[in-house]
């Protein structure tokens, strides 16, 4: 990615040329949804008083403040982060945890996740540099999309495959709930599937030897879907590649960012793993906790039972959480909030100290991409004096009597090339039984839902015109399930739970049956926010406005 500047101003965005990666090709939200930059700017570290009330602070008076906090928890803290941090960012964050926390309970997966999800990124992701390349996609005969929509997902992946695709030369089974417009542009073909029953559906597919299988993280909302994916991979000898929407995921895998894994894909449960790490770090094997942590839903919920004193919070928003709801009721409960962000927002306000961090446009860094390859970028603004997370975080591991180092991105890079490959043992793979999808009766319904490329995503606030060019919202549904239910196409229909509703416009399409469709987080369909639910989901159905 490029970035153009004048006057210390981002003026545009543009795909940097590297032909085995993007061919000059850039998504609509990659090159103009950096509006946010300018909105709400945290530029002052801010404190809790004992009144309540928060205030500006001096940075060493916020590093102290923090770090006493920290302390007073007694080693019930925990790290709740989410996917956009740069690769050394996310590195000290591990490193953070697990010498000045002692603990592993970290994770960055403020999305929709799973103890299954866990172990397949640790077993199958991290660490596999490689296995599939964007030359790959475009050379393959077969490709199967399991929980995956390429054109809202990962664009540049569509592009490849819609290349391919022009030139008659690859087939694509989508395992989804209809043909979307984008499957359509890939002339892929829809083995119509209830969310739930992908395990099933994919365990019953021919699929050709030497395929290459691409899932999605939408996979870690139906039990059993990743497992039968390593599962099918294996016994077809087919390439197997995890997508990930957010550009720091891969990074915070590789780093150690889960309450399993240490840098470099070491399981923390692993006693020559912790010894290896510990030498880079200048630390006895025995100085880094051995039992995995917690996951972000069990961070959650271990803070709403009081087992959780304190949380530093960074890189994530409230409404991608799985469930926003509870994860507020969390952040409030418990004793000390340390935050580390860019705006001033409803972390902010929870906050007992709100520390600011440099954006990505005015810092250096790397992001790894889906094939896990490096991608490094320069520090395009340079007249602020930001300071980067893993900066911050040294200062407070400094307070808290820590020689924590990773002063500099230099250093962080030089520490992390010390690591090397595993040869250990991995993490197992996972052997989760799937449940298939829910049983409905009456009007109830599965819910299907994913993330469209232009949504109310926080980063793309601050760009109106963009946001303009949003899709309008309707909910999907076939044409039998909405003649059961004596809906017409055109109306409004009631999407419930017993947590909230939901109310738009109904198109009916050709899909599966007892399935309703709907986008996440596009103007009046909140669907983690206003319902708590995720894909698989039972919901109910009425007509609009009773």
């Amino acid at each position: 990615m490029r970035t153009d500047y004048r006057r210390e101003t981002v003026m545009r965005r543009l795909a940097w040329e590297d032909p085995a990666v993007n061919e000059d090709w850039n998504c609509d939200k990659g090159r103009f949804a950096f509006g946010y930059l300018k909105t709400n700017r945290l530029t002052q570290p801010k404190v809790r008083k004992k009144d309540g009330n928060q205030v500006d602070a001096l940075w060493p008076d916020a590093i102290d403040f923090a770090a006493k906090g920290l302390r007073e928890a007694n080693g019930k803290v925990a790290v709740l982060l989410g996917g956009r941090l740069t690769l050394e960012d996310a590195y000290a964050y591990s490193k953070f945890a697990r010498l000045a926390l002692s603990t592993n309970d970290i994770d960055f997966r403020n999305r929709v996740n799973s103890a299954e999800e866990l172990n397949f990124l640790a077993s199958a992701v991290a660490g596999d540099a490689g296995t599939v390349t964007y030359a790959d996609l475009e050379k393959a005969e077969n490709v199967v999309l399991v929980n995956f929509e390429p054109e809202e997902e990962s664009p540049i992946i569509f592009l490849r495959l819609r290349k391919a695709a022009a030139k008659g030369k690859i087939k694509v089974l989508a395992i989804a709930p209809y043909l979307s417009r984008g499957l359509e542009k890939i002339d892929a073909e829809v083995i119509a599937t209830k969310p739930g029953d992908e395990a099933k559906v994919l365990r019953g597919l021919k699929i050709a030897k030497n395929s290459i299988i691409l899932v999605g993280e939408r996979a870690a909302a139906t039990l059993g879907t990743l497992s039968a994916v390593i599962e099918v991979a294996e016994k077809t000898e087919s390439k197997l590649a995890w997508i990930p929407r957010r550009a720091g995921e891969r990074g915070a895998i590789e780093v150690g960012v889960l309450p399993n894994l240490l840098p470099g894909g070491r399981p923390v449960i692993d006693s020559g793993a912790r010894s290896e790490v510990g030498a880079i770090w200048g630390v006895n094997g025995s100085d880094i906790p051995s039992k995995p942590g917690r996951t972000h839903s069990e961070i959650v919920q271990a803070a709403l039972n009081g087992e959780i004193k304190a949380l530093i919070i960074a890189g994530l928003d409230v409404l991608d959480a799985p469930d926003p709801q509870a994860l507020s009721e969390a952040i409030n409960s418990v004793d000390f909030v340390v935050t580390l962000g860019i705006q001033e927002n409803s972390l902010t306000r929870y906050a007992n100290v709100s520390l600011p961090v440099a954006p990505v446009t005015e810092k250096s860094g790397t992001f790894i991409n889906w094939e896990g390859r490096p991608r490094p970028f320069g520090r395009a603004i340079t007249s602020t004096n930001a300071l980067t997370d893993a900066r911050v975080l040294a200062m407070i591991a400094e307070s808290l009597g820590h020689d924590f180092g990773l002063q500099t991105i230099e250093e962080i890079r030089q520490e992390l090339s010390s690591f090397g490959t595993w040869i250990g043992t991995k993490v197992d793979k996972p052997k989760v039984d799937a449940i298939g999808a829910r049983n409905t009766s009456g009007n109830n319904v599965i819910l299907s839902t994913w993330n469209l490329l232009l949504d109310d995503g926080a980063l793309q606030k601050g760009e109106e015109h963009l946001g303009g060019t949003q899709r309008p919202v309707v909910a999907h549904l076939s044409e039998k399930t909405a003649q059961a239910q004596q809906l017409e196409n055109g109306e409004k229909i009631n999407i419930t739970n017993d947590r909230g509703s939901i109310t738009v416009k109904l198109e009916i399409i050709e899909m599966v049956n007892d399935v309703v469709w709907i986008p996440v987080n596009n103007h009046d369909s909140k669907v983690k926010s206003k319902l708590g639910a995720k894909e698989g989901d039972v919901v109910t159905i009425k007509k609009g406005g009773f």
